[in-house]
C-alpha cells in the first residue's frame, strides 16, 4: 500500500476514533449506550484501533515484520485496557459490578484489536 493512502488511512481513523470516544462518553443519551452495550459496537473501534496502530508501526519498522506487528498490537491493547480501567470510572463501576463479564469484555477487545491489526497487514502487504 502507498505511504500516503496509508497515512490517510490513519488519519481517518483517528478521527473517527475521537469522534466515537467524545460522543459515547459525553453526548450519547443512555439509549445508545444500552444499544451499543447490547450488541458490543465497540468492538468494531477496537478493531479500528488495531488497524491503526498495526498501519502506523507499519510505516516506522516496514510492513514484513508481521509477528512483530502482532504482537505490539496485543500489548498495546493490553496497556490501553489498563489505562481506561485506571482512568475511567464508568470502567471501575463495571469491574466492581460484574468481573467476569469485564474479563470477557476486555479479552474481547483485545481480540478484536488484532483482528482489525491482521486486517490491515494483509492491505499493507499489498
Amino acid at each position: 500500500m502507498n505511504k500516503k493512502w496509508l497515512l490517510i488511512f490513519i488519519l481517518v481513523s483517528l478521527v473517527a476514533l475521537v469522534y466515537w470516544s467524545v460522543y459515547v462518553q459525553r453526548y450519547a443519551p443512555r439509549s445508545h449506550i444500552v444499544i451499543i452495550t447490547h450488541y458490543h459496537l465497540d468492538k468494531i473501534m477496537h478493531a479500528l484501533g488495531g488497524a491503526v496502530i498495526a498501519a502506523s508501526l507499519a510505516l516506522i519498522m516496514g510492513p514484513r515484520r508481521f509477528i512483530s506487528l502482532i504482537l505490539a498490537v496485543l500489548v498495546i491493547s493490553f496497556f490501553w485496557e489498563a489505562a481506561e480501567f485506571s482512568f475511567d470510572k464508568l470502567t471501575q463501576e463495571f469491574y466492581r459490578k460484574s468481573t467476569q463479564l469485564w474479563i470477557k469484555d476486555t479479552v474481547g477487545d483485545a481480540l478484536f484489536a488484532v483482528i482489525g491489526a491482521l486486517v490491515a497487514t494483509r492491505f499493507i502487504k499489498k
